[in-house]
């Protein structure tokens, strides 16, 4: 019996039990999402046995339907444990680890030697490349390994990072949140300003007889707002004298 003959009989069989041949494709993508958090499309193709094109369909929601053996062919597969080095992941991680290196005085082509790669790619990421394949993240990771602890020479390089306000590794290391995507720097940058700021003005507001009430009320702030920004002004006193 052929494969054709074989998917037939199938179809029949199951027309026949009452199970639809045709089915919703949400499984199928929702499993779809999840491999291809690993896995390349290549990969995907050849673990299931359904071309790449069709898959990609799917995902994108073309089908209100798909056919039953292609959703179990696509749910027995397991995703894997590692993404596989010619996958496209977000470039996020890599294009801070980039900025933040050059804000530390490293030269791109610096950067590229340490991770082999070339200075092209570096340069995209600096530019804010999106997407990469996660071999190029990798190469990143390990210049970001050797040069993170490090001052570099070139002072274009930290200019373009000052006149751009990219942090260094000194203050991604205090944050340690490098490798997330959905962490806006710039706007933990302002809120720490502006908690700075507020700290300071207690320091000048509290001698002259304020309450914490009456000092929010002046500065146009919560008292909340304004006891939180006290308290990490004097956290961060305390961490300083320690260290010192």
């Amino acid at each position: 019996m052929s494969r054709d003959e074989h998917r037939r009989k199938i179809r029949e069989l199951n027309r026949h039990r009452g199970i639809p041949n045709r089915i919703s494709p949400d499984a199928t993508v929702q499993h779809l999402k999840l491999l291809r958090a690993t896995m390349s499309w290549t990969q995907i193709t050849a673990a299931t046995g359904c071309s790449s094109g069709h898959l990609r369909q799917i995902l994108r929601g073309d089908w209100p339907a798909i056919n039953r053996l292609t959703q179990e062919k696509v749910l027995a597969v397991r995703p894997a444990t590692e993404r596989a080095p010619g996958a496209y992941i977000d470039a996020t991680p890599s294009v801070r680890r980039v900025r933040a290196l050059m804000a530390a005085g490293h030269a791109q082509y610096t950067i590229a030697e340490a991770g082999g790669t070339v200075t092209t790619r570096v340069r995209l990421l600096a530019e804010g490349q999106p997407r990469m394949r996660q071999m190029l993240a990798t190469k990143i990771e390990t210049a970001w390994v050797q040069l993170s602890a490090t001052t570099g020479t070139s002072a274009r390089a930290r200019n373009m990072a000052a006149a751009r306000g990219w942090p260094d590794p000194t203050w991604w290391e205090d944050y340690g949140r490098i490798d997330d995507p959905s962490f806006d720097p710039a706007a933990v940058t302002e809120r720490t300003l502006r908690s700075d700021a507020l700290a300071e003005d207690w320091e000048w507001l509290e001698p002259q007889g304020y309450s914490r009430q009456h000092a929010a009320e002046r500065l146009g702030v919560s008292r909340d707002t304004l006891n939180a920004a006290i308290a990490r002004g004097r956290a961060l006193r305390s961490d300083m004298e320690t260290a010192a």
